[in-house]
């Protein structure tokens, strides 16, 4: 099969007619299944395509003698009208993407075969953002290095488990960033 725009719209025109195409109960529900898990591998699919786009243009930049700083300029404003976003979001999401495919394979694994959410990655990603890379890379091969069992957690216990991974492999690190984050903290009043 190939996978191009015109697939993708396929499938999209597909699923307008879904509650039609499934009248059974026990099938609705595995219908249900099957579209989160393949929500996920899109969302995933999105990320990867989203960075090799960086890197493509990046590298049509450099070969044109762009400097080095202005290489990026138009690229998440061009990844945010396709995601139909804001480029701060297309930003968030292009950075989650190549931390996933620099230091997480196993969650990028997971992320691709539809096991984890978006979401789920991401907070691996933020429960183990202060830790040094090894540390990093064990909490990620433990979490999600066995697709069957990271399937089965949510992503609050995804969220749970690296935090707490986190704490037990480098416990000064969490602690100075959950001081930080409570020095940050601010109350403001709204209104009137």
């Amino acid at each position: 099969m190939v996978l191009d725009a015109s697939t993708v719209t396929a499938w999209t025109e597909a699923l307008l007619n879904v509650s039609e195409a499934v009248s059974d109960d026990d099938a609705r529900i595995d219908v249900i299944g099957a579209l989160e898990t393949l929500k996920s591998a899109i969302a995933a699919a999105q990320a990867e395509l989203s960075v090799d786009f960086d890197e493509s243009m990046r590298a049509k930049a450099a070969a044109s003698g762009v400097g080095k700083r202005r290489q990026g300029c138009g690229i998440l404003e061009q990844l945010a009208v396709a995601r139909r976003e804001s480029p701060y979001r297309g930003k968030r999401h292009l950075g989650l993407a190549k931390l996933l495919r620099k230091e997480l394979p196993h969650t990028r694994a997971a992320f691709r075969a539809g096991r984890i959410t978006e979401w789920a990655a991401t907070l691996l990603a933020k429960e183990t953002a202060c830790l040094e890379v090894d540390d990093r890379a064990k909490v990620d091969k433990e979490i999600a290095g066995d697709l069957e069992t990271v399937a089965k957690l949510s992503e609050r216990q995804v969220g749970d488990q690296a935090r707490k991974m986190a704490a037990k492999l480098d416990p000064a690190s969490v602690a100075h960033r959950r001081a930080k984050a409570e020095k940050d903290r601010r109350v403001t009043k709204w209104g009137r």
